[in-house]
């Protein structure tokens, strides 16, 4: 079975979940939270939809929704 676009292997959606699972604790830590966009994106590269390459690139992209919509929520 693979997933994706990509087609990653079982084995690598599941080393990427963990990796990203593990970075957003860390950040959680700091008390810091990613919105729905950015959880979103993070969940296409999980799933092999996108490489780090292009996951990382729209990350900021993402956040900056993020910013947007809790603006207009506040």
């Amino acid at each position: 079975m693979t997933y994706g676009k990509h087609k990653i292997s079982v084995q690598e959606r599941e080393k990427r979940k963990h990796d990203i699972e593990q970075a957003l604790a860390i950040i959680s830590l700091e008390g810091q939270y990613p919105g729905i966009n950015v959880i979103s994106t993070y969940d296409d590269y999980i799933n092999g939809e996108l490489t780090w390459e292009e996951c990382s690139a729209l990350i900021p992209l993402a956040a900056i929704k993020d910013l947007r919509i809790q603006h207009h929520a506040s």
